[in-house]
């Protein structure tokens, strides 16, 4: 059903205007309301990707501290903080003659230019084990990166599908009467199983297979009220009725009227009684407006996920029609 439908199949839809201000001037043209649409779609494009980014590089972090922290002992951290200091003076212009004090192993003082530091053997052996200490944080904080960030995109998937299905849907499409008619009827399907004048026997006989409904109105009765086998037909219907809610109209006849009741009662469902209802003919009521208002299907839509196929809304209606009307 999302294939035809006109929210979600892509087909261009001709919008026509109709305010009787007659043409409106509005304060942006293409271009501004493109380039805003780009510039915001690119921006939940980065947010979505910032957040794998910055799972890696959390990871990264933390990693690279604890094996800096197990490594490095603290006189080659020194170390590797004069070589960076060595590389910004050099950088900028400073006099690579300039002698420094430099600390080594077991407290050990000595003087050296600060142009000659990258190339002293202790400070090249200490920036060596940094930088297997860097690669080796690379790969373990992708690898354990990577598990994360797999579980946030399967996440992010489903809270996009979830957000569809909760039908969040914004905003207003002005088409054809032809092409709203078509996508309304489309939505509400309704299976019926009625002929003039046709008891419950014959409707019981025709209802065989189960329907994927998730509700169902039986209105079953009136023609054949002084039938022995009415009980036996309708507790058949019932029990092959799988639908979420089920409403009984409870006929003018009070044989009837009492059979449809004790059955509804017995399996929960409810029952709208016809002599409610004004009739001229004691089988029809004058109006079916207050009839379908008492059904109250739209209280069955919290069940409709699980049953049907959303957003197609599914009855069954089992009526019986006397020869005067319907």
């Amino acid at each position: 059903m999302r294939s035809g439908d006109i929210r979600f199949n892509g087909q261009a839809a001709t919008v026509k205007h109709h305010s009787a201000r007659g043409r409106i001037t509005r304060n942006s043209g293409n271009f501004t309301r493109g380039s805003q649409l780009l510039a915001s779609q690119y921006k939940m494009t980065w947010a979505g990707l910032q957040v794998p980014i910055w799972i890696w590089l959390g990871t990264f972090i933390v990693l690279f501290n604890i094996f800096v922290w197990l490594g490095l002992a603290e006189h080659e951290f020194q170390l590797d903080l004069m070589k960076l200091y060595s590389a910004i003076w050099t950088w900028v212009g400073g006099d690579k003659f300039h002698l420094i004090n430099l600390t080594l192993r077991n407290g050990i003082v000595t003087k050296v230019p600060i142009g000659y530091v990258p190339y002293e053997p202790h400070v090249v052996h200490a920036w060596a084990k940094t930088v297997k200490i860097f690669l080796t944080t690379l790969v373990m904080s992708a690898f354990i990166a990577a598990p994360i960030i797999m579980w946030f995109i399967m996440w992010a998937n489903k809270r996009g599908s979830d957000m569809l299905q909760e039908r969040h849907n914004r905003g207003a499409l002005l088409v054809e009467r032809d092409v709203l008619v078509k996508t309304v009827s489309g939505h509400i399907r309704c299976e019926v199983h009625a002929r003039v004048g046709a008891g419950s026997a014959e409707i019981e006989r025709r209802v065989r297979g189960a329907s994927a409904a998730t509700v169902a109105l039986i209105a079953l009765g009136s023609n054949d009220a002084a039938s022995p086998a009415l009980p036996t037909n309708l507790l058949a219907l019932r029990r092959r009725t799988t639908a979420v809610k089920v409403a009984w109209l409870a006929p003018y006849d009070l044989r009837a009227s009492s059979i449809v009741t004790s059955i509804a009662a017995r399996f929960g469902d409810t029952v709208i009684p016809l002599r409610a209802q004004p009739s001229r003919d004691g089988i029809h009521p004058v109006s079916y407006r207050p009839v379908a208002k008492s059904l109250r299907w739209g209280a069955v839509a919290p069940f409709r996920a699980g049953v049907a196929p959303a957003p197609i809304a599914r009855a069954t209606v089992l009526v019986m029609s006397s020869p005067l009307g319907s």
